[in-house]
């Protein structure tokens, strides 16, 4: 069948001129000749169905030609560009086609936030906002922090690279935010309401954008608001807003009323409408919630938390009972969140927030570690928190309506204006509008202020103790010697050369009567064939347990000749290495229990190099990490991870393609490569091949470990007793010490006399209080020994 058309007019101005289309059955073809098509696109239903023209350009969906019995619908087709159209391609199809759509992937749109974030990040973080904006653009570029801070310090304003990852926390924070307001923005179906794009525009922090968002998400039948607005209500609130005397008297609003209609069948229903219209509008006023925000900011308001009510009633059926002491050193650092439905509500977990049962203060003084803790035990259901704003509050608020909606800054406004009625209307309407929609939104901004201030605190401390853990000192013995504690599976034991290599592994059980004679016979024979001096432990389960047979051992002489000390060593994230892939490459057809052992005697030998072998969030430091944002986290823990290696240098004959990853300006595929020109080629040789290593260790400036040759009972502590002890975990509230008893102690902030410490110092403390029911150690800082 031939069919042929002339100066055919269609839909969407298409005009085709001069065109012959040749129409086949089975296996359609269309060939068009100076065919011109317009921002439309084509689209196409039809079995078997194949195109072919020059020049095609395509931009909508939806177009459809019809004559002479010919139509022309949908095939799933979208062309954009000329390169995009396939050529002389033919293809059939099932009917099924017919019912196949075009989907659309919708990206977020790149929108432009009201704030610039040189700004922002130069008001958070005290510094220059040139340097902001200089730190800003470096990393834009992606110049690492080692990079900058060691050769673009006349740009940053020569700030230490603890500002500078500060700094990079502000700001990869600042472009979650962009990133979550462009989402939003683009998933609306409809044009958003100017106050709330207006709001989403200027907020600044995730909490912020969370809360906005929630606003849109409406369920039922929406809003009272948005209920007003369906029934045809908004143009009457709007001119009353603009208008006060738009509505003289309430009779007027009868010619509204419309019987049997929803939200307007009485002439109340229509006055609680406009109302509730007018209340939505002031509530989302952009100007009116900055001004409430900035004055907030300096009010006394407060943050109270409570017992839950649940608690409450758990506690009277079975009150608390002093805890159990755990023979397992760990730090109460609270490192670590309860999952859901583990030990819910149990004592131990209600345990943890008692001081927090009758808490109230001025919210901006509250500390981050307490933010953290509070956050914690409500989304654990222990603790009840609320947000109360000082009664000036309303007043402003008030005072803020009527200056800018009435034109008036009496607050007591109303004699005046008794016989108009819109005043009335809005006079009433503020109560409402502060009750319902200002005071909650306001209550969980500040909520949202104090959280991401805690977030980033509790990010700092992390990454500030993983640099000093990974810049711990290495021990250059000849040998170490380290046992991996455990009972039911025994303690695992690891010989290691100075260089790394493995030379024996072994499991002994000290703790089973018939076996403890030959596992103490083990350990000794090991010690004595390979002439080893230093033992390692972890600090893990049968840590305490271990020290104390060990030490038993060392004063019985049972090492002879050997002047054996030991030390305990942070064991997190042991167990995690031990089953990933790179320790199996490294380890072929060890146990891995026997590999945790191996790590804790490298990590002895040089930490930096075993450390970052494991994901930073399991080193077993900081502070509620894992309550944080994670991609957050994992950036800052990235940056400080490469600073260390960087800082330090590695020896690029031996370094791993895992540790090789880690230095400044490498990347998977670099460091590959040059694992790959080594096994290739041979050794780098000169300067020619590669920069020449530092001729210094960065880390000789930190802190070694300390070493025992004895252990003493929690029991055995005094008040006013000295002891030496090495800091294991430092937050905002104090620093937890471990003084070789099996629970780590705290020094309070108020007890470290203005001093800063660090993962690593060894300390003498003076012990100040002992609760061995509660497993607590209160200590006061002496002095500082290295």
């Amino acid at each position: 069948m031939n069919l042929s058309f002339q100066n055919l007019q269609v839909e969407a101005g298409l005009t085709l001129r001069e065109v012959v289309y040749t129409i086949e059955e089975e296996g359609l073809t269309i060939k068009g000749i100076g065919l011109t098509m317009k921002e439309v696109c084509l689209t196409i239903k039809k079995v078997g169905l194949t195109i072919k023209t020059a020049g095609l350009t395509v931009k909508e969906v939806g177009l459809t030609i019809k004559t002479a019995g010919l139509t022309i619908k949908t095939a799933g087709l979208t062309i954009k560009k000329k390169s995009d159209i396939p050529g002389a391609e033919s293809s059939k199809q099932s009917s099924s086609c017919e019912k196949q759509s075009v989907k659309k992937t919708k990206s977020p749109t790149n929108i432009s936030c009201d704030w610039d974030p040189a700004q922002v990040i130069s008001t958070r973080k005290g510094i220059d906002v040139n340097h902001a904006r200089e730190i800003i653009r470096l990393v834009d570029q992606e110049c690492t922090l080692p990079f900058i801070a060691r050769y673009r310090r006349e740009k940053t304003g020569d700030l230490e690279i603890g500002k500078l990852r500060e700094v990079l926390s502000s700001y990869e924070q600042l472009k979650e935010v962009k990133l979550k307001v462009s989402k939003i923005v683009s998933d609306q179906k409809k044009p958003l309401e100017p106050e709330i794009k207006e709001s989403l525009l200027k907020a600044t922090s995730l909490q912020e954008v969370k809360i906005l968002s929630a606003s849109l998400r409406t369920t039922g039948k929406g809003t009272f608001a948005d209920r007003a607005r369906k029934a045809g209500l908004a143009p009457t609130a709007e001119e009353l807003l603009r208008n006060r005397d738009a509505v003289a008297v309430r009779d007027e609003l009868q010619k509204l009323v419309v019987p049997g209609m929803q939200g307007r069948s009485t002439i109340d229903d229509v006055e609680s409408g406009i109302k509730y219209i007018i209340a939505d509008i002031i509530s989302k006023n952009a100007k009116m919630l900055e001004e409430m925000k900035t004055w907030l900011k300096r009010s006394s308001v407060k943050l109270v938390s409570s017992r839950a009510r649940k608690v409450l009633s758990k506690l009277k059926k079975s009150p608390l009972k002093p805890k159990k002491v755990v023979a397992k050193r760990k730090s109460l650092g609270g490192t670590a969140a309860t999952k859901k439905g583990d030990s819910a509500l149990s004592p131990d977990v209600i345990r943890k927030y008692e001081q927090y049962f009758e808490f109230s203060m001025v919210a901006w003084r509250v500390a981050p570690h307490a933010i953290c803790a509070i956050n914690r035990g409500e989304q654990q259901g222990v603790l009840n928190v609320k947000v109360v704003l000082p009664d000036e509050a309303y007043h402003r608020f008030c005072s803020h309506v009527q200056r800018n909606f009435l034109g008036s800054t009496n607050r007591n406004l109303g004699h005046g204006y008794g016989e108009s009625y819109g005043v009335r209307v809005l006079l009433d309407t503020q109560q409402d509008c502060w009750d319902r929609l200002v005071s909650p939104s306001l209550k969980l901004w500040v909520r949202s202020e104090l959280s991401d201030t805690a977030e980033l605190a509790s990010i700092e401390v992390f990454v500030t103790n993983v640099r000093h853990l990974l810049l711990t000192p290495p021990v250059r013995a000849n040998t170490v010697l380290a046992i991996d504690p455990g009972f039911a599976k025994g303690c695992k034991v690891a010989v290691v050369e100075r260089k790394g290599r493995v030379l024996a592994v072994d499991t002994i059980f000290p703790f089973a009567a018939p076996r403890s004679e030959a596992a103490a016979q083990t350990l000794v024979r090991l010690a004595s064939e390979y002439h080893c001096e230093v033992i390692a432990i972890g600090n893990g389960t049968a840590c305490r347990e271990t020290e104390a047979w060990l030490s038993k051992l060392i004063s019985e002489e049972a090492f002879g000749a050997l002047n054996v000390q030991y030390t305990i060593i942070n064991e997190s994230g042991a167990s995690q290495y031990s089953i990933t892939n790179e320790a199996s490459a490294e380890f072929p057809g060890m146990d891995i229990n026997h590999i945790s052992a191996v790590s804790l005697a490298r990590r002895l030998q040089d930490p930096l190099l075993e450390y970052v072998k494991v994901p930073p969030v399991h080193l077993g430091v900081g502070m509620y990490q894992r309550d944080v944002n994670k991609k957050l986290l994992d950036t800052a823990l990235d940056s400080v991870v490469m600073e260390c290696v960087s800082f330090v240098g590695v020896d690029i004959n031996v370094a791993s393609e895992l540790i090789l990853r880690k230095v400044s300006g490498l990347n998977k595929a670099r460091a590959s490569a040059i694992v790959k020109y080594r096994e290739d080629v041979g050794p780098f040789r000169n300067r020619e091949e590669i920069k020449k290593p530092l001729d210094f260790d960065f880390r000789a400036q930190f802190h070694k470990p300390i070493f025992r040759k004895g252990v003493t009972n929690m029991a055995d502590l005094k008040t006013g007793q000295r002891l030496t002890g090495s800091v294991r975990n430092v937050t905002t509230f104090g620093v937890f010490v471990d003084i070789g008893v099996g629970q780590d102690g705290l020094i309070h902030t108020h007890n470290l006399n203005g001093t800063r410490l660090h993962v690593g110092n060894v300390v003498q403390v003076s012990v100040i209080n002992v609760n061995i029911s509660r497993g607590h150690i209160g200590l006061k800082l002496i002095t500082i020994v290295s």
